[in-house]
């Protein structure tokens, strides 16, 4: 089937079209708001063609591949003539069942229907292939998760939990407690889990809708919440705690109820295996050296992959055929991101810039690229005093795109940035 688009008849011309904006350039990204329920962009194939005595029709579309709104399987759109030449009001090209047309509309509150106006209709008509790469550009855009402080400060005990699109647009604050951080998606992308700090521990695991609505707190965790995890499968959630005088970690149902399972003692940030079948974590062992290992969700099966060393924050990608980590080089931390294949092998070093110590990978939901932490290098730090006792700036941290091939790196946003995580599913 061929493209087609809503448009207005081409017959208008000249001033017809004077109080339409002129389209944007080729190539000018769009950024639609989320937000905006009165808009809906998609694409739709024509299953009905009711005629209407008193206007033009109305059509019922199967919406086939959604941007925007459009949230049913089907769409009814009423083509309105908001228009005249010579006093004759102008028809659109007839839309026949089995089309396929790309449709922008907006709700009419008056006429209580979708409908188009004759601006935008005209618009698609000139670009509509334009129109749908760009769209489809913004779908496939992720959506990061984060955690941000402001610039300049330290990162505690003031920071909050934001989302952006990988592109840099949709900046979206969700808490604005000053406490909360550490996030890590649900399977669906429907909600967020987090930590959050009472009295400057982070004790509480908390989770909230992915627009920051319904925050409750699952779990209160004494006396340290690290890091936390959901399965794939949305039944369990990985925990890496300090459980009394132990740091291990732990498994913990969905709900924040019942008892906490140990899986790995002194195991930290955990990542699940596509299947849900394993976790991947780092172990320190001995204090203050790591190694990346796996290990069944029960604790059996244990395998170091790496060495010991400075290994961390091991992320699993969504084939399972890889793993990313972070590795210092150097007693200053100044840390740089690897992939190897899941079982130890093949490991390679996918960042390299020396102006940022970079880790903290998570993967794309596609797994061509991964979005890491970075902070920059040189003298900074998170408000120790120096052994002179000066207090050096602090670190500026900033999210990067990062792909798989080639590691070409792209900053996110330009604000301050850290524990990155991808949606799983398009926003």
């Amino acid at each position: 089937m061929s493209l087609r688009t809503v448009l207005v008849g081409v017959m208008a011309v000249g001033p017809v079209f004077a109080s339409c904006a002129p389209p944007p350039p080729p190539g000018t990204k769009r950024v639609p708001d989320r937000a905006d329920t009165s808009k809906a962009v998609f694409v739709g194939v024509v299953k009905r063609v009711v005629p209407v005595a008193t206007g033009l029709p109305i059509v019922t579309l199967q919406v086939v591949e959604r941007f925007l709104g459009a949230a049913s399987e089907e769409f009814e759109l009423r083509l309105t003539s908001d228009y005249f030449i010579n006093g004759v009001p102008q028809q659109i090209p007839a839309m026949v069942e089995g089309q396929t047309w790309f449709v922008e509309a907006h709700f009419n509150s008056a006429l209580k229907h979708w409908t188009t106006s004759h601006c935008e209709r005209t618009r698609l008509a000139e670009r509509a292939d334009e129109e749908l790469r760009l769209f489809r550009e913004w779908v496939a855009a992720g959506v990061i998760a984060y955690t941000h402080a402001r610039d300049g400060e330290a990162p505690w005990p003031a920071q909050d939990v934001f989302t952006v699109r990988e592109d840099g647009t949709e900046v979206r604050r969700l808490t604005s407690d000053g406490r909360s951080f550490n996030p890590s998606w649900s399977p669906d992308g429907k909600r967020v889990l987090f930590i959050s700090e009472v009295k400057q521990r982070p004790v509480e695991l908390s989770v909230m809708d992915a627009d920051g609505r319904n925050r409750r707190v699952l779990r209160v965790i004494e006396p340290v919440i690290y890091s936390a995890a959901w399965s794939p499968d949305g039944r369990f959630i990985a925990v890496s705690a300090l459980q009394g005088s132990r740091m291990g970690l732990y498994l913990l149902p969905a709900s924040g109820e019942g008892e906490l399972r140990p899986v790995a003692e002194s195991g930290w940030q955990p990542s699940w295996s596509p299947d849900g079948k394993k976790l991947a974590f780092s172990v320190e062992r001995p204090r203050g050296r790591w190694a990346i290992h796996t290990a069944n969700v029960d604790g059996s099966g244990d395998v170091a992959l790496t060495g010991v060393g400075m290994n961390g924050a091991p992320a699993w990608s969504p084939d399972g055929k890889l793993i990313a980590f972070q590795r210092s080089f150097s007693m200053d931390s100044r840390d740089q991101v690897f992939v190897m294949s899941y079982d130890g092998t093949n490991m390679r070093q996918l960042t390299s810039d020396p102006g940022w110590s970079c880790g903290h990978p998570t993967w794309s939901r596609e797994g061509k690229r991964l979005v890491v932490a970075c902070r920059a290098a040189g003298s900074c730090n998170s408000g120790i005093a120096s052994s002179t006792g000066q207090v050096l700036p602090w670190c500026k941290r900033r999210l990067f795109v990062v792909d798989i091939e080639g590691g070409a790196m792209r900053k996110v946003v330009e604000s301050d940035a850290s524990f990155p995580v991808y949606a799983p599913q398009s926003q």
